[in-house]
């Protein structure tokens, strides 16, 4: 069977049933109808028939737009990155980079940044006898308080159990 035989097959399966709904005598009524466009539309925009074929070069490209934010990240996680500055770096819309990020790392830019801030401010924690203020400063974080709700919230712990050896129950 030729590539997208069956979504075709469903489509004028669909449009035959909203031809139907022209004849009075075998009408289901404008909600039927509704609902049959509203698929028949889904499966166009689902098909071949209005997709272009990805070049591997446009692809390449988007993977080293994402690359570039995370390595941004990477390096930039201690200073105020904002998803604008992110965005322009990558060339991309906000909403674009948002589910590019997400569809290739599991989670947000936020998510993605504040993840990494705990990772250090954890390394620091437990490697370091600086005050869970300074810490706090040093990975990126506003100030103690707003690191430890992020603890919480991601890891169920504060940064005073994790500096006196509790271990983490989820990873970040």
């Amino acid at each position: 069977m030729p590539t997208g035989y069956s979504s075709k097959v469903e489509a004028v399966a669909l449009i035959r049933m909203l031809a139907r709904e022209l004849d009075a005598s075998t009408r289901r009524g404008p909600q039927f109808a509704e609902t049959a466009i509203r698929l028949l539309a889904l499966e166009i925009v689902n098909s071949d028939w209005c997709q272009f074929p990805i070049k591997i070069a446009e692809r390449t490209d988007v993977n080293s737009r994402i690359n570039k934010v995370i390595k941004m990240i990477e390096t930039q996680f201690d200073n105020d990155i904002s998803l604008v500055d992110l965005a322009n770096a990558a060339g991309l819309s906000t909403s674009h980079l948002i589910s590019l990020f997400k569809r290739r790392t599991g989670r947000t830019p936020h998510a993605y940044l504040i993840d990494r801030r705990i990772e250090r401010a954890i390394g620091l924690l437990r490697t370091t006898s600086r005050s869970i203020a300074v810490i706090a400063i040093e990975s990126g974080f506003l100030d103690q308080s707003q690191m430890t709700k992020m603890f919480k919230k991601r890891l169920g712990l504060t940064p005073r159990s994790i500096r006196l050896g509790a271990t983490c129950k989820t990873s970040v």
